[in-house]
């Protein structure tokens, strides 16, 4: 077997990130072992990346005692590693020195989505249930000439597991070795375990962290602006058309500054700042322009109507998605920002 690009990546779950990367000790007899295959989203310096296995196929991490697992060919690829098998000795050899290798998931040249009813069946059924899988502690990895073994957070060792002609590899201890942080964040309250993430990210400076938190003060500035001039528009009685068209323009403005805020440099931070600054241009596009033309109002009911029409029903959808929506991802940016502090130590 030979894949152009290899990686090692090591993840763990819950409140454990797999350790580092050592010698490779012998370990216990092989044998099958049930997996969690997991749909939770990996994010490489802010790129949602996707996982091809040895056959090219899209696949998801597996989850085992803790410990998340990816492909590794995907290891390779991320490594920009040549790698070799020697099926006599069950080694995969890596060798680095080519260029990384991500599949961002918006790209379609970067995935293989499945099509075949069956395949999307098969695919729901391992998500629900999970997996059969090789433990495989006698498989080697020997990466630029080192043999290594993978450890967890409290040093046991964690072994190579097998599926369908693919091996998976334990993240931190490559993210280690690729020189990146990882950080495991939870969805808040783990209501929802599926919107958990893992970033891997280069370290930041105090200069980055700095940034980035002047960015979301300057974001928490003007999202209480808009409130503050959503609820003057909600509590108006006795304007007349230019008045409320005058207050609509205002909190045009604001949001149009709030989409237009530099990023700030922290790879880990842009998408969410992305999701911020294309929900602060949904607010003007898809909000408040239309009260500036009661003529082609984007509700047909209101069009045209009285400004208190067309008011009491633009601050119910601000506030049920347009600023709803825009406080949830700001929260989320403070949390992940938070996170990544407290990851850096």
């Amino acid at each position: 077997m030979r894949a152009r690009h290899l990686f090692l990546t090591v993840l763990c779950a819950g409140a454990i990130l797999s350790g580092g990367i050592f010698a490779q000790a012998a370990g216990p007899a092989p044998r099958d072992v049930h997996v969690d295959v997991t749909h939770n989203d990996i994010i490489v310096d802010g790129v949602c990346v996707v996982f091809l296995n040895e056959q090219g196929e899209t696949c998801d991490p597996m989850l085992y005692q803790g410990t998340f697992y990816l492909p590794l060919r995907t290891a390779g690829e991320w490594m920009g590693a040549e790698v070799r098998w020697d099926q006599e000795t069950m080694t995969a050899f890596l060798e680095t020195g080519g260029e990384p290798v991500f599949h961002d998931e918006t790209d379609p040249a970067g995935r293989a989505p499945l099509t075949d009813p069956a395949d999307i069946a098969a695919h729901r059924d391992r998500l629900e249930n999970g997996v059969t899988a090789r433990l495989s502690p006698d498989i080697t990895v020997v990466l630029d000439g080192v043999e290594q073994r993978f450890v967890n957070a409290g040093g046991a060792p964690v072994y190579p597991l097998s599926l369908e002609g693919s091996i998976y590899l334990p993240v931190r201890s490559i993210g280690q070795l690729c020189g990146k942080q990882v950080l495991w964040h939870p969805y808040p309250d783990r209501s929802k375990p599926i919107l958990d993430r893992v970033y891997l990210y280069d370290p930041l400076t105090q200069a980055q962290l700095a940034a980035g938190q002047a960015y979301l003060a300057r974001c928490d500035e003007l999202l209480a602006e808009l409130v503050a001039q959503k609820d003057e528009i909600k509590a108006a009685r006795d304007w007349d058309e230019a008045a409320y068209q005058a207050k609509a323009a205002a909190m045009k403005a604001t949001a149009e500054e709030l989409a237009g805020l530099a990023w700030p440099d922290i790879p880990i931070l842009q998408t969410g700042c992305k999701g911020t600054k294309g929900l602060a241009g949904d607010l003007v596009e898809r909000y408040i322009v239309y009260q500036l033309d009661p003529d082609t109002y984007l509700w047909p009911e209101a069009a045209g109507g009285p400004w208190q029409e067309r008011r009491d029903l633009f601050v119910e959808r601000l506030e049920q998605f347009g600023l709803r929506e825009l406080e949830e991802r700001i929260a989320a940016n403070h949390r992940l920002l938070e996170a990544v502090i407290l990851n850096a130590g």
